[in-house]
This record gives structure tokens, C-alpha cells and sequence, in this order.
């Protein structure tokens, strides 16, 4: 019996196409080893691109209907930057959240992989365990950056995205002190999944869990920093961050490494 709807969001472009077929390859074995959840996958590609992701290089008919490419129209300011660009983020979360009723929100990166869908159960049990209802959880993260992982940036609850999505309401129609001091920090040059975990944290009665404590946690690897790690020891994983320094991969060696290891699969 499914217990969750799961909604796995990838914000994407055609640059970022050869990654991302293989992600969604090897998202396939992830999803079949957690039957108790209904995954569904939505590829968001840029309209405001002359030139598109090209559906025919995506595993779509084996996803089985549960993989969906959906274009938006806001400005994305290149890397996902700017308050239209996470006002446009939210409102595809909030779209998709009510359209399949999901339970959660899993934001990733076009290079990142995840190895197991089980921290979302483990985390939901762990709050039982000291009494509080996971109802009440916005966001599952790590003390990394603020967020969940990076990469496979944000895991937000259906009562996180309802939350972000009337905080982001207010910012756009009220005057006050608090909604200035929000759009304040949007537009603050932050890398905009350090944002959407600090106006996640300012929901009152919602709580943020670290799955870091959680006794099986896995942890998350940025693969270029430790190249000779066995990577089904984490989580999650992101291949390629080769622009940010200390010897990482370059960016063919990122995709060989990500190809090589879906290849086990």
C-alpha cells in the first residue's frame, strides 16, 4: 500500500540534458527499492530557452506516467537567482503539491543522485519517538549550508510548501516590516536554497529536523571532493560541482563518474 506521495522536482535546461538522463535512469532503481511511496518526477525546463530539453533522450516510458516535463515562463536570472525566479519556484512546489495531493517536495540539481527514499520515513519516525507529530515538520536538512544537501537541495513537507507559498504572497502584496525584511533576504545574493531554509525556519509553529541525527543516516558527498569514496554509503550525491575549486572534476569527468556508477544498476 503506497503511504506518500512523493513529488521529485528537477529544475533543468538543455545543458544540463546528459546529466540528467542519467539521474532520472538511476532515480528508477531508487524509487523501485521504496514501494511504500508513489514517486512521481517533474522535469521543469526554461521556456524563456531558445532551445528546449529534448524529451526523446529521457527514460520516459519507463517511468510508466510518473515522469512529467513541465515548462515555466518566469526568469531563473541564470542559476536560480532572484525573488521572481523563487516566487516562480514555490508556485510550481505549491502547483504540483496541490494538483497530486503530494506529501512531500524533493528539490534536486540535474547532476544529483539519491540512493534511498528511506531518511523520509526514518525522519518521520524519529519525531514520533520524542512525541511530536511529523505533521508538523516543514523541512527534513542537515547543518550543511543551512539546507538539506547540495544538490539535492530541499526535502519540504506539504505544510512547508503551503507555508513558503503565502510567505512568498505577502512579500508580493504587503507593505509591512516583515514582508520587506523577507524580500529583503530573497534578493540578498544568498544561493536560493539558503533562502528558501531561512524563510522555512520562520514558520512558527512548524519545526526543521536535522537527519543527521538520525541512527542511519547516510549523509550527503560532493563527489569531487573525495573521488575515491564508495558512494552507496550516502544518501544523496552531486557529481558535478567541478566550478567550485579544490581540484574537483572537471566537467567530462563529473558525467563519467555519474555514468559509471548508474552503470552498476
Amino acid at each position: 500500500m503506497k503511504t506518500k506521495n512523493i513529488g521529485i522536482i528537477i529544475f533543468s535546461y538543455y545543458k544540463d540534458e546528459d546529466f540528467l538522463a542519467l539521474c532520472l535512469k538511476g532515480l528508477l532503481h531508487t524509487i523501485a527499492k521504496s514501494p511504500m511511496f508513489n514517486v512521481h518526477v517533474f522535469v521543469v525546463d526554461d521556456n524563456n530557452m531558445k532551445k528546449k530539453i529534448n524529451v526523446k533522450n529521457l527514460p520516459i516510458k519507463e517511468y510508466k506516467g510518473n515522469l512529467e516535463v513541465i515548462y515555466t515562463d518566469w526568469d531563473r536570472k541564470g542559476n536560480l537567482n532572484g525573488f521572481d525566479c523563487m516566487y516562480g519556484m514555490v508556485s510550481t512546489y505549491y502547483g504540483l503539491t496541490q494538483k497530486y495531493n503530494l506529501d512531500y517536495v524533493l528539490k534536486f540539481d540535474s547532476d544529483c543522485f539519491l540512493n534511498t527514499l528511506d531518511y523520509i520515513t526514518d525522519t518521520e519516525n524519529a519525531l514520533r519517538n520524542m512525541n511530536i507529530s511529523p505533521d508538523r515538520l516543514v523541512q527534513t536538512g542537515s547543518s550543511f549550508c543551512n539546507i538539506c544537501c547540495q544538490g539535492c537541495a530541499q526535502t519540504i513537507t506539504k505544510k512547508g510548501v503551503i507555508a513558503l507559498m503565502s510567505l512568498f504572497h505577502n512579500m508580493k502584496t504587503e507593505s509591512n516590516e516583515m514582508a520587506k525584511t523577507l524580500k529583503r533576504r530573497v534578493i540578498s545574493g544568498y544561493y536560493e536554497d539558503r533562502v528558501m531554509s531561512m524563510l522555512l525556519e520562520m514558520i512558527p509553529d512548524g519545526i526543521r529536523f536535522d537527519i543527521k541525527t538520525l541512527p542511519n543516516c547516510l549523509g550527503h558527498l560532493n563527489c569531487f571532493d573525495n573521488h575515491d569514496a564508495d558512494f552507496t554509503k550516502y544518501t544523496s550525491l552531486t557529481f558535478k560541482n567541478y566550478t567550485m575549486g579544490g581540484g574537483g572534476w572537471t566537467r567530462k569527468q563529473a558525467y563519467e563518474e555519474l555514468k559509471k556508477y548508474i552503470s552498476k544498476f
